[in-house]
Parts: C-alpha cells; structure tokens; sequence
C-alpha cells in the first residue's frame, strides 16, 4: 500500500513523496530495504513522466485509512 504527496521545495515548487507500506520481507532490513527502494524508484523511472517519480520513498508501517476504505491523504 502507498501513498504519494508533495513536499514543498523553494526551488522546484514542490518535490513527490511516496509513503509505502511494505508487506514482511525475509532477509536484512538494511540491505533489503535499500534494494525495494532501488527496485521502486527503478519501476516508476520506467513507467512515469520524471516529474511523476518520488524524489523520497519513506516506508512506513501504516497508513491512515478511513471508515469507508479509503486513505486519508491531509492529516
């Protein structure tokens, strides 16, 4: 599960920050987490317009979801 925002940056406006919920992973959290991230900004470098991709991909162990299902993107 994720979820993309922006961040505001004086010099470009605004920067894309993807919140991401990984499932469990096997194997070292440093190393492995490094690699998913790698792996992340690989698949959106290929499938998205450059201003699409995340700048910072932070993991994160959930997300803020309301009582219809859906994200809650402003807290």
């Amino acid at each position: 599960m994720s979820l993309v925002k922006t961040k505001k940056n004086p010099i470009t406006g605004a920067l894309v920050v993807a919140d991401v919920v990984l499932r469990s992973v096997s194997g070292s959290e440093g190393d492995g987490d490094r690699q998913i991230q790698q792996d992340i900004l690989l698949l959106c470098r290929e499938e998205l317009a450059s201003h699409k991709v995340p700048a910072t991909i932070n993991f994160v162990s959930s997300l803020a979801v309301a009582d219809s299902g859906k994200l809650i993107r402003r807290a």
